[in-house]
């Protein structure tokens, strides 16, 4: 697991959704965003995920040790034999953060289009509202998948599924050729 992660999910992110969430409904005439409750539910999960994170640290094995992106099948072997090692806790943290986040991106993205104060149409609003509305439709895109797959992984690992073992019929290959779309593929035939 790296510093990166670690830095940017527990300190970055909040920081930028908690100005969002101050802000965009100012910005935009709203007195208040479209779903409180799920607003306060996905806020209430960031720090959950934080203590996630930071606790698989201190379980038996250490933390978790296949790398930032967690590729199979590294991911999902448990040398220490524990149910909850370090790296259980981490995808666990992955897969809560990805819901918590997956639900402001709903509640951003319906405040922006439907609660606007008459007359604000999509070219009078604000640069940073939409900036908040472009980067939480493009992680409405993205998210889910990385949500499941860390939820895969973690069943993988926990209860002995085969989403990613090859020995018992799984693809391995899968997320590679998820990451490999998005970085190598998609930006050379856009252009």
């Amino acid at each position: 697991m790296s510093e990166q992660f670690t830095i940017k999910n527990g300190l970055v992110k909040p920081s930028l959704v908690g100005f969002a969430n101050y802000l965009v409904p100012l910005m935009i005439g709203a007195r208040d965003m479209a779903f409180p409750r799920l607003n306060a539910a996905a806020f209430w999960m960031v720090p959950v995920a934080g203590l996630l994170l930071m606790v698989s640290f201190f379980v038996p094995g250490g933390p978790a040790q296949a790398g930032w992106w967690s590729y199979p099948p590294v991911s999902t072997q448990n040398p220490t034999g524990n149910l909850i090692n370090g790296e259980f806790i981490w995808l666990l943290a992955v897969a809560v953060s990805g819901v918590s986040s997956i639900m402001g991106g709903v509640n951003f993205v319906t405040t922006i289009v439907k609660m606007r104060a008459p007359g604000m149409t999509f070219f009078r609003m604000p640069l940073f509202v939409w900036a908040v509305f472009s980067a939480q439709i493009i992680q409405l895109f993205g998210l889910p998948a990385l949500t499941a797959g860390a939820i895969m992984l973690l069943f993988d690992l926990s209860v002995g599924t085969a989403f990613f073992n090859p020995d018992k019929g799984g693809n391995h290959v899968l997320p590679l050729s998820g990451f490999f779309y998005q970085k190598w593929y998609l930006p050379r035939h856009l252009k």
